[in-house]
C-alpha cells in the first residue's frame, strides 16, 4: 500500500469518526448571510446524493448533500490534506 492510499484510507476513517458537528466546532465558519429577497421553493438547493464505502465493511452508506456541503467539505478536505503533507506537521502541537 503506497503512501496516497494509506492517505486516503486515513481520510475516509478521520471523516467516519470525526462527526460533521466535531469539524464545524473545530473551525467555525461565518454566520451565514441573510438574503434580501426571499427564496421561493423552487429555488431550494440542489441535494446530490452518493455512496461511500464503510471501512471494514462490504456495505456502502447513502451521503445526501447540497452542492454547496459538499464543496465545503472537498475543500475542508483538500486543506487538510496540504496540511498533513507540509513538512513539520505536528497534530496542532
Amino acid at each position: 500500500m503506497n503512501y496516497k492510499s494509506k492517505l486516503v484510507a486515513f481520510l475516509a476513517c478521520v471523516r467516519m469518526v470525526i462527526p460533521t458537528a466535531a469539524v464545524a466546532q473545530i473551525a467555525p465558519a461565518a454566520p451565514p448571510a441573510k438574503p434580501a429577497i426571499k427564496q421561493s421553493a423552487a429555488a431550494k438547493p440542489k441535494v446530490v446524493c452518493h455512496e461511500e464505502e464503510i471501512t471494514g465493511s462490504k456495505f456502502t452508506k447513502r451521503i445526501c448533500t447540497t452542492l454547496q456541503v459538499q464543496a465545503d467539505r472537498q475543500q475542508q478536505d483538500q486543506e487538510f490534506v496540504k496540511q498533513v503533507q507540509t513538512p513539520g506537521f505536528d497534530n496542532g502541537h
